[in-house]
């Protein structure tokens, strides 16, 4: 977002300049959604396998980078709601596939909680809402429930499996 690399050329050179020039020249603009760290991650979560220094690494690089991105699209639409937007754990779904993906939907479900908790601290700081996609995953929620053709799941799991 603040570089311009990735897969996307910017006019303006990054995504957030890009952004910003946008809120300038739509000043009636009244909501702004930012929906950021899962991208960070992902290179950390290859083959089901949880690299922690690496997770480590892209969390404090969402936390340093995340609060200036907010004030810079604050400045360049001073009259909209921001409102950031948490994340839901999508490898969940590998709890069905056995051992391996259950230990795998397991670390993964604490990267992501780990994600949401860093993204929210960070929205309250800067005073932005923050979406609860975990909670309508019920991605918390790890009370095993009985769902046909799944058999004894957590119930984020099933909840996962039904999108």
């Amino acid at each position: 977002m603040l570089d311009g690399g990735g897969h996307c050329p910017y006019a303006d050179g990054s995504q957030l300049s890009t952004a910003e020039a946008f809120l300038r020249d739509h000043p009636s603009t009244v909501l702004v959604t930012v929906d950021l760290g899962f991208n960070d991650l992902l290179a950390c979560m290859r083959h089901e396998v949880v690299d922690a220094a690496c997770v480590d690494g892209a969390l404090a690089t969402v936390r340093d980078q995340l609060g200036p991105i907010v004030s810079a699209l604050r400045s360049a639409a001073p009259k909209a709601i921001i409102v950031g937007v948490g994340h839901y754990d999508p490898y969940l779904g590998d709890f069905v596939r056995g051992p391996a993906g259950q230990a795998f939907a397991s670390a993964s479900l604490g990267v992501m909680e780990r994600l949401d908790d860093s993204l929210h601290t960070v929205y309250q700081g800067a005073g932005v809402h923050m979406a609860d996609v975990a909670s309508a995953f019920a991605m918390r929620d790890h009370q095993l429930v009985t769902r046909p053709g799944l058999d004894q799941v957590p119930t984020d799991v099933a909840q996962r499996a039904r999108q």
